[in-house]
């Protein structure tokens, strides 16, 4: 459940008695994940978080009589898919040491409060710029202190919800989509040699050659922004190569608006790509909005 707080929360809310504030449900959103190693991998590399963001404050002590002794604003759900690539088998190292400076920073900014507006979109842009150096830089280090592959580098795929709308931060090949009335709609390009041939009218080739990465080279990361209203009964789906890569968007839709809740849909889109031989790492989250 997400909810904001009605009216300013200003001092004469803090007069009021001792019962709970008043809260306005504005979103109900629910999420469910699944990792799979698939049937070629020795070790999975992928991760996934789901995480309920929010501000909470605990009064111990104050002058005003009969203040809220407890105030708590849920704000938004974060949900991220990430590759992680590395070799010698620190994979999953780069894309759990991404996950973690996210949602620390996700946890202690809340920039995606901000987004919304023309100022506010712009703003979180450049927050997202920063936090991908910043789990670049991360990287490097865990790389020099334990002695692991300076290429470790890892995909990334977030997105923040909060009060009907959404925004995507992309960086690699995992992707989102948003499934509306059994329709499947495509949020993220891959920053692929591929999609970069596609996209000048070449045939596909060399699909799995990363062309943006948070880690890898010393390049700093590009971060794509996709802001999108969302609507009840939508459905969100983050995934890795190791899905899209062998299931088709047609199908892709069919499971994830087919299923009863977000648990019975990354379960079906898990076990498509096992059953169409899983050469890669799944993953599937899938959130619902009512």
């Amino acid at each position: 459940m997400m909810s904001v707080i009605r009216g300013d929360q200003t001092l004469p809310t803090l007069r009021g008695d001792s019962s709970p504030p008043t809260v306005e449900s504005r979103t109900t959103l629910d999420a469910a994940g699944r990792t799979d190693v698939g049937l070629v991998r020795s070790r999975n590399e992928d991760q996934f978080l789901i995480a309920r963001l929010g501000r909470w404050m605990t009064i111990e002590g104050a002058s005003i009589p009969h203040a809220t002794r407890e105030l708590w604003t849920p704000q938004g759900t974060l949900l991220v898919v990430a590759d992680g690539m590395g070799g010698q088998g620190a994979g999953d190292v780069a894309s759990a040491v991404v996950l973690d400076t996210f949602a620390a920073h996700s946890l202690a900014e809340m920039p995606w409060l901000t987004f919304g507006t023309p100022e506010g979109d712009a703003l979180l842009a450049r927050d997202l710029t920063e936090i991908a150096a910043r789990c670049q830089d991360r990287l490097h280090e865990v790389a020099e202190r334990k002695d692991l592959p300076r290429r470790l580098g890892t995909t990334f795929t977030a997105v923040y919800v909060h009060d009907m709308r959404g925004v995507v931060a992309h960086v690699g090949d995992t992707r989102a989509y948003l499934v509306r009335d059994g329709s499947v709609q495509r949020l993220t390009r891959d920053h692929t040699l591929a999609a970069d041939l596609e996209a000048l009218g070449h045939p596909a080739a060399h699909q799995n050659v990363l062309t943006n990465a948070i880690g890898g080279t010393n390049e700093k990361p590009v971060v794509d922004l996709v802001s999108m209203q969302l609507a009840s009964g939508d459905r969100i789906l983050l995934s890795s190569d190791g899905l899209h890569g062998v299931v088709d968007e047609v199908t892709i839709a069919r499971l994830v608006w087919g299923a009863k809740d977000p648990r019975e849909a990354s379960d079906a889109l898990v076990q498509a790509a096992i059953e169409r031989g899983a050469p890669d790492n799944v993953t599937a989250v899938v959130a619902s909005i009512r």
